[in-house]
């Protein structure tokens, strides 16, 4: 006659969905969780213990002693059928007298279960994700210190499952709280950056535009002053020359006030093309007017588009 497996509970789906949000299926062996078998073991005084969680197609062992597997297929596993009770601890006293076992390939062939005790583990949603089990290869009976042990153990085990995920949450809570700590401090030396960057601008811009002023003031006078020159002064011819030479150095110092105001306004450099012999001739009669006798001035503007940035 073959084996019958457990069915599942009426809430497989939930329970199944509980079972893997704590992420602890297929994780390494930790030491809490060692502890309880050892201490089945030795309390209920069995060669095999084990911390069996009852997956969808499965039972794995998070600890486990006395047997060299990590896992067996879940249509073998006694525990599917203790989850089914949750209230209370599964007894087999002997494997080969109850039905639900007696063909089984785990009584049959190795590990040849006799005896099985297992306490469910109950999250704090009521599901039942697997038990805490001792197994025996003879018949025996569980004492009633015994199976009040077993109950305590499979408490413990469902705080050491739920510790182990808020656990896990605060250090994915910490990563991700060293990340932002590590964004905003580069953030922070950015704005200190930029903060730095805007006040040598605007230190320069004010001086800039403190130099401007005067400097418009002067050029403005001096502008009027020619301007009054040229018009009282038809004759000699040289004294309207002189005024045309200064007129147009005012013009280029009004151009090079309003380039340097454009060049503070801006964020970044001003990056523009000059053409060298145009700038070169513009300053020609400047040039020429302000030399003295004993100088003597020539311009070679042979080379045809000569430009700098």
């Amino acid at each position: 006659m073959p084996h019958i497996p457990a069915p599942f509970p009426p809430n497989e789906d939930e329970r199944a969905l509980s079972l893997e949000h704590l992420g602890v299926l297929d994780s390494a062996p930790e030491k809490e969780f060692d502890d309880i078998v050892v201490l089945a073991s030795t309390l209920c005084e069995v060669p095999v213990a084990l911390v069996s969680l009852v997956d969808r197609e499965r039972q794995w062992f998070k600890a486990c002693v006395g047997l060299d597997v990590r896992e067996t297929h879940r249509d073998l596993a006694f525990c599917a059928h203790a989850i089914l009770a949750p209230a209370d601890v599964l007894t087999v006293e002997d494997a080969r007298l109850d039905p639900r076992f007696e063909h089984s390939a785990l009584v049959l062939g190795p590990p040849y279960i006799r005896f099985y005790a297992g306490a469910p583990i109950i999250d704090d949603t009521g599901h039942a994700l697997g038990t805490v089990c001792v197994i025996d290869t003879k018949p025996r009976t569980l004492t009633a210190p015994q199976r009040t042990a077993l109950l305590a153990l499979a408490r413990q085990t469902a705080s050491l499952l739920q510790l182990r995920l808020l656990r896990h949450q605060i250090e994915r809570r910490a990563e991700m709280l060293e990340q932002e700590l590590a964004q905003a401090n580069a953030l922070n030396q950015v704005a200190e950056e930029s903060l730095r960057h805007a006040k040598r601008i605007s230190s320069l811009g004010m001086v800039t535009a403190s130099i401007a002023h005067d400097f418009n003031n002067i050029l403005q006078a001096l502008s009027a002053s020619l301007q009054m020159i040229r018009l009282r002064a038809r004759r000699p011819k040289a004294v309207e020359q002189f005024s045309d030479t200064g007129l147009q150095a005012v013009e280029q110092g009004r151009q090079l006030v309003n380039h340097l105001l454009s060049c503070v306004r801006l964020d970044s450099p001003n990056l523009v093309c000059v053409d060298v012999n145009a700038r070169l001739d513009a300053m020609r009669d400047v040039l020429f007017h302000t030399a003295t006798e004993s100088v003597e001035l020539t311009f070679d503007l042979s080379a045809p588009d000569t430009a700098v940035m």
